[in-house]
């Protein structure tokens, strides 16, 4: 029986030929702390380990969920159990059984989601295997946005309007739909043959002789002549989408936002203005404190050449000087290599 996880349903509705690529990044393990610090607190009552390992941020959303899940559940939660659910669309079975983050066993299902995307596609099939299991005729879904700030979207969906939503999803992908560039192509495996996006780049070289390739699907270009001329055009499509995204944003801000779009603030990486006094508050030793700062060199260095300007002939000399001292404490990190256009060519 083929199986589609619940989590691609929302995705698949975008995309019918969408396949995960099963990276795991940054974004989803911030999520399962969050997650898993949720759980802690709903079924303690209490901060623990999970929590102490939120930063400050983390923590409030967590705690804004567990009271909305305290305020609108109907009794103790039941966390992380597998829904199990079968479908069958156009005659083929599917299975879509998934995990929920908590249900209350008495019609409420709750999900904590970071930031805000479509997740009536996954909510459905959660929703489908439990009515089927279970021989309701509606449950009410509660979905815990926590970006940009706590936002929850609350709605009832019957038996009758949860198989739809998963059919309507479904059947173009089992009938073979083409693909559909979208938001989640960079979560694909096929994105780098994917003939949708190949054609919209053939699309923008159109009328350009120096970027016309004999193969658009980046993972099959064997010739290094050509992967050079794919990675020109790439070079000038990476221009004209900053420059894009610069001037859509400015006409967001002056006209209100775009069709389709809707603007969101995300709050500015937070940082320590006075380390004495941060050590101090903080109840640490400065060694422990110091043990977990670190400091530019350039920032060193102009500190450095404010205070010890005047003792040198230069500040390249002043630099090499402070530069020499720390030599024993500066540690590098590790080499990158990029492709730069050689001279002349």
């Amino acid at each position: 029986m083929r199986k589609i996880r619940p989590s691609s349903l929302p995705i698949l509705k975008h995309c019918p030929q969408f396949e995960s690529d099963n990276i795991e990044r940054d974004h989803s393990n911030a999520g399962t702390k969050r997650h898993l610090a949720l759980r802690e607190l709903n079924e303690t009552g209490k901060p623990g380990e999970h929590c102490a390992a939120l930063d400050a941020d983390s923590m409030e959303a967590v705690t804004w969920a567990n009271d909305y899940i305290n305020l609108n559940s109907n009794g103790p939660c039941v966390w992380e159990e597998k829904v199990t659910n079968a479908v069958s669309i156009l005659g083929e079975p599917i299975d879509i059984s998934g995990t929920p983050d908590a249900r209350d066993g008495q019609g409420n299902v709750f999900d904590l989601k970071s930031r805000y995307r479509d997740a009536g596609g996954q909510m459905a099939a959660y929703a489908d295997g439990i009515m089927t299991s279970e021989f309701e005729d509606k449950i009410k879904i509660h979905v815990l946005y926590t970006i940009p700030e706590g936002k929850p979207t609350a709605y009832t969906i019957t038996a009758d309007e949860a198989f739809t939503t998963i059919s309507d999803i479904l059947k173009p992908v089992l009938e073979g739909a083409p693909a559909q560039p979208c938001d989640y192509c960079h979560w694909c495996s096929k994105v780098t043959t994917c003939e949708a996006l190949t054609s919209r780049v053939e699309a923008v070289r159109d009328g350009r002789d120096d970027w016309e390739l004999e193969q658009y699907h980046s993972s099959e270009i064997a010739d290094p002549a050509q992967m050079s001329k794919a990675l020109t055009l790439a070079k000038q499509l990476k221009k004209w989408v900053k420059s894009v995204e610069y001037h859509a944003r400015a006409m967001s801000m002056k006209n209100g936002g775009l069709p389709g779009f809707e603007q969101q603030t995300r709050k500015g990486d937070r940082a320590i203005n006075d380390l004495a006094t941060a050590c101090q508050l903080s109840g640490m030793t400065p060694d422990q404190f110091l043990s977990v700062c670190s400091a530019p060199l350039g920032k060193i260095k102009e500190k450095y050449h404010e205070v010890h300007g005047a003792e040198y002939v230069s500040k390249a000399a002043c630099d090499r000087s402070i530069t020499a001292k720390l030599e024993s404490v500066i540690e590098f990190g590790a080499d990158s290599i990029s492709l730069v256009k050689s001279k002349g060519s």
